[in-house]
């Protein structure tokens, strides 16, 4: 594991944990108009688990901003449990 894959790990550990609680797998996968007519004039930037996983093992993500990136997968975690 490369330095950056190391300073990765916690958050794609925290990543791994929150997509276990995703029973429906709704937000596993980004969804597309042709799921959901008029999802992309409503929705500018769409985001899903697999998008993020794939910007956090591509280090699209800066180092310093991983406090950011913890903060919103606590929130789907939380969205998650309620549901």
């Amino acid at each position: 594991m490369s330095g950056a894959e190391s300073a990765y790990a916690p958050l794609l550990a925290r990543l791994k944990s929150v997509r276990a609680l995703d029973h429906t797998h709704l937000f596993q996968k980004r969804v597309c108009d042709r799921d959901v007519q008029g999802y992309s004039s409503v929705i500018k930037l769409p985001m899903d688990l697999s998008s993020i996983e794939d910007a956090i093992r591509a280090g699209r993500y800066v180092i310093s901003l991983m406090p950011h990136a913890h903060t919103i997968i606590a929130v789907v975690e939380c969205c998650l449990r309620k549901t």
